[in-house]
């Protein structure tokens, strides 16, 4: 077994840690744009978006284990790990570039560009993510320590949200709005989080080549994979919403695509600066109850948000989204330290190596990340295409059902737990 013992106050873990602005960006900049995009630009259909969404996410299933246990074999050669690493870095940035960058072409045509395009940016991001967060696995054991890590990541995966779902609808606002603008973005966009990623390439290698075990075994214990399912969950939810307010923004207000960026930042910034907060209180009354506390909270920002939105007063559904950031904060930190904490119990106790069960997690992440937005897309396609206060209403209930899943997941992972200790 190889154990690396990472120092948090150590510039190899900052450096490290910055490696997660390139995946915040990476994942919520197509969960925002790419509907908007396809919709309102391209005029593809609602229901062909919703496909070109998904399929790659679906076929993650296959290729995320895959790769997963082609890093936990890459473990015995660092440098093939950096090496798995610095492919997924330089794809998928520019492949998510390309796809907002289409061409004239029929309507077959764009979608077909756009799907492949899109396609190969996930596979990209299934390499980038898999071998970033092998890293966080290999922590040694210990709840507060694992909280700490999480913030510490979670912080820059935020501030990768923010630029990927915040600043880049608002560049596309000041860009002029149209397909011009959005091949912009793109470029501006991958520039961006490819900066970001080199810095752990060269300041954090031995935090990117660590490992608890060479493992290639896909077999998962109860308590991971209750604790998948609740992510699958929330994310899920997050995609749902994050997909859904460009729509309402501008056809329900009337307003600019800016100001659904706008929005989005208020959430992020908010739920950044909460992130210490849902620390401590993880510390303290335990990481598992924190995260049950967080889910419920943002069930009933949510519902408030859903509310302040039916009264079109713009100030206070901005402060609305300020309060539900600040409940988001909670559902960045806790969910990463008690999924990795789990992958390393278990690949002390000969399950699944780092890579393969991160590889599952990869694969269920990006299954949510393309189910959210497609869930929208059928919400939008049985509203006729109309995102009026009817499809607000209905986006929300699909958004709080799976939360209220997640919750119901992580409470049973806890009875079952506890259960454990008393027996």
């Amino acid at each position: 077994m190889i154990e690396a013992r990472v120092d948090l106050r150590q510039p190899g873990c900052t450096a490290y840690a910055l490696g997660g602005f390139a995946i915040g960006a990476l994942s919520a900049a197509p969960a925002v744009l790419l509907l908007y995009y396809m919709t309102q630009l391209l005029e593809l259909p609602p229901l062909t978006a919703s496909i070109i969404l998904m399929a790659p996410k679906c076929a993650a299933f296959i290729w995320d284990p895959l790769l997963g246990r082609a890093l936990d074999r890459f473990g015995r050669s660092r440098p093939k790990r950096l090496l798995f690493y610095a492919t997924g870095l330089f794809v998928a940035p520019f492949a998510l570039a390309l796809a907002l960058a289409a061409p004239h072409l029929p309507p077959d045509g764009l979608a077909l560009y756009v799907g492949l395009t899109y396609a190969l940016h996930v596979v990209g991001y299934s390499v980038l993510s898999i071998s970033h967060v092998a890293a966080a696995a290999a922590l040694p054991s210990g709840e507060v320590e694992r909280i700490r890590w999480s913030a510490a990541r979670a912080r820059f995966v935020l501030t990768g949200i923010i630029a990927g779902a915040g600043l880049a609808p608002l560049a596309l606002s000041l860009a002029g709005g149209g397909r011009e603008a959005q091949a912009i973005v793109g470029i501006l966009m991958a520039l961006l989080c490819l900066a970001a990623g080199l810095v752990p390439l060269f300041g954090a290698r031995p935090a990117l080549t660590a490992s608890t075990i060479v493992s290639t075994r896909l077999r998962l214990q109860p308590e991971l994979v209750r604790l998948l399912l609740a992510y699958l969950a929330i994310t899920t939810a997050n995609g749902v919403g994050s997909a859904a307010v460009p729509l309402w923004v501008t056809q329900w207000l009337g307003r600019s695509a800016g100001d659904s960026g706008l929005l989005l930042l208020a959430l992020l910034l908010a739920a950044t600066l909460a992130v210490p907060s849902w620390q401590r209180l993880g510390a303290t009354r335990g990481t598992r109850r924190a995260l049950v506390i967080s889910i419920f909270a943002q069930m009933a920002g949510l519902g408030l948000v859903c509310g302040l939105i039916a009264t079109q007063f713009w100030p206070a559904i901005l402060a609305g989204f300020v309060l539900l950031g600040c409940a988001f904060g909670g559902l960045q930190v806790l969910p990463f330290a008690l999924i990795t904490e789990a992958i390393r119990r278990q690949a002390d106790t000969g399950g699944s190596g780092e890579g393969a069960a991160i590889g599952i997690w990869a694969a269920i992440e990006k299954l949510s990340l393309g189910a959210g937005p497609a869930l929208t897309g059928l919400v939008l396609a049985v509203n006729a295409g109309h995102a009026g206060i009817a499809f607000v209403v209905a986006v929300t209930l699909v958004g709080g059902a799976l939360l209220f899943t997640a919750a119901a997941a992580v409470g049973a992972q806890g009875r079952a737990a506890g259960n454990g200790l008393a027996a």
